[in-house]
């Protein structure tokens, strides 16, 4: 069954979704992000292909898609990825206070 681009969105987003949400994913998922340069969704999506659809995408379109990405990510992604890490590690207020002792 071929499912319209819609149909193909949601279900691709739903399965992000459940997997990330599983235990320890988050966590492994922001160390191959923040150790490796993995980008995530990417990584996601290439594991939705195999899972769902029985696609085991090639390292060529692999590199095609990841070119795809590479201009959101380095506009968008990036640069709020890095408003957040401040964000966190920001002076007061922004720093979360943890009480002494």
């Amino acid at each position: 069954m071929k499912l319209s681009r819609p149909e193909l969105e949601a279900d691709s987003w739903a399965f992000a979704l459940d997997i990330y949400a599983r235990p320890g994913v988050a966590d492994a998922c922001f160390k191959l992000q923040s150790r490796a340069g993995v980008d995530v969704m990417m990584f996601l999506m290439v594991a939705y292909a195999a899972v769902r659809h029985r696609i085991l995408l090639t390292p060529s379109a692999i590199r095609e898609l990841d070119e795809a990405c590479r201009p959101w990510r380095e506009q968008i992604v990036q640069p709020l990825r890095a408003i957040r890490s401040g964000l966190k590690a920001g002076p007061a207020p922004a720093r979360p206070s943890i009480p002494s002792g």
